[in-house]
């Protein structure tokens, strides 16, 4: 089966600044050179409940990795009920693709939470 190959539209914006080889060679630099506030970044992204203490607290002599201690969040809030209340209720949340290529389903941010809620019961 050949593989089909999409060009990235010019006019694409990366949320996370990924949109040149040279964006994404800087925020490498700045990752590396520090750690800490590269994550923090990329944590503020998302919702916390409870806003962590520490990012990153890794011992690796000890074999302890810990990172964002005592934040709280909810992973099912963040992939679907936020984008619920930015108004995307109805924009395709994930695409299912069967085993079979012709047979597909879109799925909307509200039927994903229908049924994630369904399964809660």
């Amino acid at each position: 089966m050949k593989m089909k190959k999409y060009s990235v539209p010019k006019n694409f914006n990366s949320s996370i600044g990924h949109n040149s080889l040279d964006n994404y060679q800087s925020l490498r630099k700045n990752a590396e050179q520090d750690s800490n506030s590269y994550w923090e970044s990329v944590a503020e992204r998302i919702d916390w409940f409870d806003k962590w203490t520490t990012i990153n607290n890794t011992d690796y002599s000890k074999a302890h990795i810990e990172w964002f201690s005592n934040g709280k969040l909810n992973a099912s809030y963040n992939c679907i009920d936020r984008h619920i209340e930015n108004g995307l209720g109805e924009k395709t949340a994930l695409i299912w693709q069967s085993n079979d290529p012709t047979i597909s389903t879109n799925v909307s941010y509200n039927e994903l939470l229908k049924k994630f809620h369904y399964l809660k019961v």
